[in-house]
C-alpha cells in the first residue's frame, strides 16, 4: 500500500484477520480515493494523470486486493461488485490520462471522431476498464439481474466508443438493447434517482446513435434515436406511446388501470387475498414490460417507410444528434422519388451545454433568471433570444445549410425538426442564418417529438365535428364574468366572429367536475382554442396547468391520465409556456402539452415556448385563423408562419385602422376595440416604425404534428 494513502480502517480490518470486514474496508477506501480522482478530473489545470497517479494506483490496489479476497471463496455478487468498481476506476483514470494527451487547453480534441489523439497509456486504461466490466458481467451471469447486466453492457459499449471502435460499440449497444426489451424500470424511486436514470438512458442513446453514424449506418442511427424516445416514455414514465398499435394501446391502458386499482387497495392494513393481489401486480408489470420491449429494437426499414410517408419534394427533415463525443445532424429529403438520408458534422453536446444549458449567459440560465424575477424585463429575454439564435447557427444550422447548398438540392420550403432534448425549447424560428435572415424566412417549421408521431398524426382522418371552433375557457364567452386576462375577450371575439359556423363556448358547468367532462364538452369541435393563463412547472411537469376559469384548470398529469378521448384536429394553446417541457429532471420533449394533446388524438398543436405578451398575441391569433380559414388552402404550419412574419413586419401605424375595420366588420364591439387601441398607445413602436419586430413577440409560437394539416371552411 502506498505511503500517505494508507487507511486506518483498512489496517484495523486487516488486523482482525477476517475476510468480510477487510473486503468492506478496502471497498470503502477505494471509493473515497475514486471520489477524489473524480473531483480532480474537472479541477486539474495540467499534468492531470501525473498529479493523481498515486491516488489512482492506490484505488486500483485496494480493489484488486478486495477482489482477490472474495475470489478465494467465490462470492459472485461481491466479485461482480468489485470488478464493476475496477472498471469505473480505470474509466476515471483514462479520463485523466486523456486530458494529458490532448492538453488541458484543447479539450475539444477529446471529442473528435478519430482516435489518434489517445496515447497508448490511455488506450491501455480504457481496455482495462472493458476487461473488468466484462469480468463483472460474467459474474452477474450467475445470478443475473437483467437491469444490471443491461447497464454493464452499455458501459462496455461506451468504452469502445471512447476507443472509436464503432462496430464493437454497436454490437454491445445492441446486446444491451435486447436485454432492455424485457426490462421496465420501476419508477417508484426517489425523484433524484429517477432523474439520474433518465439522464443515463439519454446519454447512452446519444452515444449509440452517434456510433451508428460514425460506422456509416446513418439510417440505423436515426432509427435508434427516434425509437429510444418512445422507449423512454414507456420504460421510465409508464406513459402510453404512439409506437404501439391501437389494440396494444387499449391493452396498456387497461393493464395500468387495473394495476393502479390493485396497488391502491393494498395500502389498507387488512387486505383479503393480499398474496394473490401482489402476484397479479407482478404479472401486470411483466406484461407491460413485454409490450414496452416491442419498441426497443430500431428498424432501419421502418424508418425509411415512415420518411416516405412524411416527406415530399418541398420538405427537409433534420434530427440533430448531440453526444458528448461529437455532434452530427442527420437530415433526410426526397430526391428522384427516393428518400435520401445523410449527415453533416456539427457541434457536440459540450458546446450545446455551455451555450444553451449551463453557461452563465446560456438560454436556459437566462430564461430561469427571467422567470425568477418579480419584475420581468422583456429586454433581458430578448437579449437571451438573440444570443441563442446565433448559437443555433454556430451549432448546426450553418453547416447544414452549407451542405444543402453543396448538394445543389432544389429549394425546400418545409423544415421538420425532430429535436434533441432541450432543442425544442429554443427559439428556432428566430435563429440567424446567412444574409441576416431568420430561419423562419426560409422555412415553415414543424416540430415532431418523433418521426412516428408525425406519421401517425398525418394519417389520422379529420375529426367528425359539427363545430369549427371551441373556445376552451369560460372567460372567452361573451357572457363570462370579469377577471379574464387582458385582451382575452378581444382575442376570443375576433376568432369566434370570424369562424365559418357555430362556435362552442365552454360554460361553467363544463369545468366543475373532472377533465373528462371538460374534454367531452369540447369534443364536437374541430379546433380547441385555449386563450388563458398557463404555467409550466419545471420541477414537476405533471402539475403544469392551463387556466380554464378563475377557479378551474387542466393539469398536464390529468391530460396524460385521460387516455384516448374524442379528439380535435387542432389545439391552439394561446397561453404562456404551453410548449415547454422539463429538461432538468425529465430531459425528453415527450413530456409536455403538445405531445399530450397529440396523444389524445389531435392532428396538430400550436403552443408557446415562453411567456408571450397578450397584445401582440391577439393580433397574431387573428391573423393565424384568417389564414387557416382562407380560401387559399393554407396548411396550419403555413398559416402560422405567415402570421408570425406579418407580426414581425407590420407597421405600428397600420394597426389602429385594422382594429377599426374589425369593428366595422362586427368582429369586435366598441369596448373590445377600445381596449386594443389603448394597448397600442402604450406599446409604441421600434425605430423603423414596426410594431413588434423583436423575436420575443413572434418567435415563441411553435407547431407540432401533421405537416400537411388543412382545415377547410
Amino acid at each position: 500500500m502506498r505511503a500517505g494513502i494508507s487507511s486506518v480502517e483498512v489496517e484495523r480490518a486487516r488486523a482482525l484477520g477476517k475476510t468480510a470486514p477487510l473486503w468492506s474496508a478496502l471497498i470503502e477506501a477505494a471509493d473515497r480515493l475514486s471520489h477524489q480522482i473524480s473531483t480532480h478530473v474537472s479541477a486539474t489545470a495540467g499534468n492531470a494523470y501525473g498529479q493523481n497517479e498515486a491516488l489512482a494506483l492506490a484505488a486500483v490496489e485496494h480493489l484488486l486486493e478486495a477482489r482477490g479476497l472474495i475470489s478465494e471463496t467465490y462470492d459472485p455478487a461481491k466479485f461482480a461488485q468489485t470488478s464493476e468498481r475496477l472498471g469505473k476506476t480505470y474509466k476515471l483514470i483514462a479520463r485523466l490520462s486523456s486530458l494529458d494527451d490532448i492538453g488541458i487547453d484543447d479539450v475539444s480534441r477529446l471529442y473528435q471522431p478519430d482516435a489518434g489523439h489517445l496515447s497508448d497509456r490511455t488506450t491501455g486504461f480504457l481496455r482495462s476498464a472493458i476487461e473488468h466490466y466484462k469480468d463483472s458481467l460474467w459474474a452477474h451471469g450467475e445470478y443475473s439481474y437483467k437491469r444490471t447486466r443491461e447497464g454493464l453492457i452499455n458501459e462496455i459499449a461506451e468504452e469502445y466508443v471512447q476507443l472509436r471502435e464503432w462496430d464493437e460499440a454497436i454490437t454491445h449497444f445492441e446486446k444491451a438493447l435486447e436485454i432492455g426489451r424485457s426490462t421496465q424500470f420501476d419508477v417508484t424511486v426517489w425523484r433524484d434517482e429517477f432523474a439520474d436514470l433518465i439522464r443515463w438512458f439519454q446519454r447512452l442513446t446519444e452515444c449509440a446513435a452517434y456510433s451508428y453514424i460514425r460506422a456509416g449506418r446513418c439510417i440505423e442511427g436515426l432509427a435508434y434515436a427516434d425509437n429510444s424516445k418512445a422507449r423512454l416514455l414507456i420504460k421510465f414514465l409508464g406513459l402510453n406511446t404512439f409506437e404501439a398499435p391501437p389494440e396494444e394501446r387499449a391493452k396498456i391502458e387497461a393493464l395500468r388501470k387495473e394495476q393502479k386499482q390493485i396497488e391502491a387497495s393494498l395500502v389498507a392494513p387488512l387486505v383479503i387475498n393480499r398474496r394473490q393481489q401482489v402476484e397479479r401486480v407482478v404479472a401486470i408489470r411483466e406484461e407491460l414490460s413485454a409490450l414496452a420491449g416491442k419498441l426497443a429494437v430500431p428498424d432501419a426499414r421502418s424508418v425509411i417507410d415512415r420518411l416516405n410517408q412524411l416527406l415530399d419534394d418541398d420538405t427537409l427533415l433534420i434530427a440533430p444528434i448531440l453526444s458528448s463525443l461529437g455532434g452530427e445532424t442527420v437530415f433526410a429529403y426526397r430526391h428522384s422519388e427516393q428518400v435520401e438520408v445523410r449527415h453533416v458534422r456539427s457541434k457536440d453536446a459540450h458546446f450545446f451545454n455551455s451555450e444553451i444549458i449551463e453557461g452563465r449567459q446560456s438560454w436556459m440560465q437566462r430564461y430561469g433568471q427571467y422567470k425568477e424575477r418579480q419584475k420581468k424585463s422583456g429586454s433581458e429575454l430578448t437579449e437571451a433570444i438573440y444570443r441563442s439564435s446565433k448559437a443555433l447557427n454556430d451549432m448546426f444550422l450553418g453547416v447544414l445549410l452549407e451542405e444543402l447548398s453543396r448538394l445543389r438540392l432544389p429549394a425546400k420550403s418545409k423544415l421538420l425538426v425532430v429535436p434533441h432534448g432541450a432543442l425544442a425549447r429554443l427559439p428556432l424560428a428566430a435563429a440567424r442564418i446567412p444574409e441576416g435572415k431568420h430561419l423562419l424566412d426560409q422555412f415553415e417549421l414543424v416540430f415532431l417529438p418523433s418521426i412516428q408521431i408525425g406519421v401517425r398524426a398525418s394519417q389520422l382522418r379529420p375529426a367528425d365535428a359539427c363545430s369549427p371552433l371551441a373556445i376552451a375557457n369560460i372567460n372567452g364567452s361573451p357572457d363570462a364574468p370579469d377577471g379574464h386576462p387582458r385582451f382575452n375577450r378581444a382575442e376570443c371575439a375576433l376568432l369566434g366572429n370570424a369562424a365559418p359556423g357555430r362556435v362552442r363556448y365552454l360554460a361553467r358547468r363544463d369545468v366543475e367536475d373532472d377533465i373528462s367532462a371538460t374534454l367531452d364538452a369540447l369534443a364536437e369541435s374541430r379546433i380547441w382554442h385555449f386563450s388563458s393563463h398557463g404555467r409550466f412547472e419545471e420541477l414537476a411537469p405533471e402539475r403544469s396547468f392551463i387556466q380554464i376559469s378563475p377557479d378551474s384548470k387542466i393539469t398536464l398529469g390529468q391530460l396524460h391520465a385521460a387516455g384516448q378521448q374524442p379528439r380535435p384536429d387542432l389545439v391552439v394553446l394561446s397561453s404562456c409556456e404551453s410548449g415547454l417541457f422539463d429538461t432538468d429532471d425529465l430531459p425528453n420533449e415527450f413530456i409536455g402539452w403538445p405531445t399530450a394533446f397529440l396523444e389524445i388524438g389531435a392532428k396538430g398543436v400550436v403552443a408557446t415556448q415562453w411567456p408571450v405578451a397578450s397584445l401582440p398575441t391577439t393580433f397574431l391569433m387573428a391573423r393565424l385563423y384568417d389564414a387557416i380559414w382562407s380560401s387559399d388552402g393554407n396548411t396550419v404550419p403555413q398559416a402560422l408562419r405567415s402570421a408570425q412574419l406579418w407580426l414581425r413586419d407590420v407597421m405600428a401605424s397600420d394597426l389602429p385602422p385594422l382594429v377599426k375595420g374589425w369593428v366595422d366588420d362586427q368582429r369586435l364591439n366598441s369596448a373590445e376595440a377600445e381596449e386594443l387601441l389603448e394597448g397600442l398607445k402604450f406599446s409604441g413602436s421600434a425605430k423603423d416604425g414596426r410594431a413588434f419586430p423583436e423575436p420575443i413577440y413572434w418567435a415563441g409560437f411553435a407547431y407540432f404534428g401533421d405537416p400537411g394539416l388543412r382545415l377547410k371552411r
